[in-house]
């Protein structure tokens, strides 16, 4: 009889975050394929996500409100099996629970708890033990898209190329890109590269979406779509359907969003705007091109610019997110699409040039990372 192993993953609901998940999965999978593999998410992340997986045997969900408030009585453990072989839990419980809000703090104690393994139970190293289960880490990941997805995305049809726009992921600061610059990049790509068609995408329906780009409004979305005649409006199309229209395009161009995660899974490179608290981390083996900001802080997690910290309160974007900022990246992010359409230009040249530009960059290289280590930056 196959052994069965959960992975045990409810932290914030960013899709990055999903995705870390279903990651570790298919590295467990990958390591010993005859496991029988679950992953436990949190109900708010975009769960739909897992039945794109097929190394996964299905999708647990649970409520972080509900565990935190009624504890072992919590209705969502119900549906979730409490025996395993193996659990394997976030690295993140052990080493950055920090990180965790008390809610969350709260409701992973409960599933701890609540979680049984008859062979070992831990995280992905630790405890060290002789019938802890295999795992290969950086392994490939990528999605089996539903024939309906790609049905429906099948109405933008288009010859030319075809460049996704994520304008703004789900943070509710302003590290995001005006739309007014959108709309300037979009013309000068279009002026570069004629047969373009842009289609640009993102949440803002309070129905089907459990999370929005609360910082582009209704306006900024009649702007781009008005303003720009080779454009396709495809909000709220459901996640399932964004990830067949990433499929579909050439390339993606956005922010530092866990939505843009999403394209290393269908075979899409990723134009990253590079900038404010975050580095880029999750690159799962496909080519990609950072336009890395001008401000040696980057990335500021560990304490923005005051300068910036007045521009948010302000209404304005920060610094290295603004339209006089990024005007001036233009070129290079033009530069980076001519790289990413080469056919030449592999996942290996993309680390390359990153880690070089990075390091001549002056930024503080303690605060980059990969997901498991997928490469380093380091000086010479």
């Amino acid at each position: 009889m196959a052994r069965t192993l959960l992975v045990n993953w409810v932290y914030y609901r960013p899709v990055g975050h999903a995705l870390e998940g279903l990651k570790v999965a298919r590295n467990y999978f990958e390591a010993d394929r005859d496991l029988k593999i679950s992953v436990l998410l949190n109900s708010e992340m975009p769960y739909e996500i897992g039945e794109l997986c097929p190394w996964v045997e299905k999708v647990y969900i649970a409520d972080v409100k509900e565990l935190a408030e009624y504890g072992l009585a919590a209705g969502c453990l119900e549906k979730i099996p409490a025996g395993w072989d193996y659990v394997v839990s976030d690295d993140r419980l052990m080493h950055s629970l920090a990180s965790y809000s008390d809610e969350l703090k709260a409701a992973n104690q409960v599933i701890i708890q609540y979680l049984r393994a008859g062979i070992w139970k831990g995280n992905r190293y630790f405890p060290r033990h002789e019938q802890m289960p295999p795992y290969k880490p950086d392994t490939e990941m990528r999605f089996a898209v539903p024939e309906s997805a790609r049905e429906f995305v099948g109405k933008y049809r288009h010859n030319g190329l075809k460049i996704c726009i994520l304008p703004a992921g789900s943070n509710a600061d302003r590290i995001y890109p005006e739309a007014k610059w959108w709309v300037k990049m979009m013309q000068s790509v279009t002026e570069s590269f004629p047969d373009t068609r842009f289609y640009i995408t993102g949440a803002k329906s309070k129905r089907g979406n459990r999370s929005e780009s609360y910082t582009l409004t209704g306006n900024d979305i009649s702007l781009m779509i008005s303003e720009i005649n080779n454009a396709e409006n495809c909000f709220d199309i459901g996640i399932v359907n964004q990830v067949a229209l990433l499929e579909y395009c050439d390339l993606l161009i956005s922010p530092h969003s866990g939505f843009a995660f999403l394209a290393g899974c269908v075979n899409t490179p990723w134009l990253a705007l590079s900038g404010a608290r975050w580095p880029e981390y999750f690159y799962n083996r496909i080519k990609f091109y950072s336009v890395l900001p001008s401000c040696e802080k980057y990335p500021c997690y560990t304490g923005m610019k005051e300068a910036c910290i007045a521009e948010m309160k302000n209404g304005n974007p920060v610094i290295c997110m603004s339209t006089k900022e990024l005007d001036g990246k233009i070129p290079a992010i033009l530069d980076g699409i001519k790289q990413l359409m080469r056919d030449d230009f592999t996942y290996e040249d993309s680390i390359e040039l990153y880690r070089g530009n990075v390091l001549k960059s002056g930024y503080p290289l303690e605060n980059f990372w990969t997901f498991e280590g997928s490469f380093s930056i380091v000086k010479p």
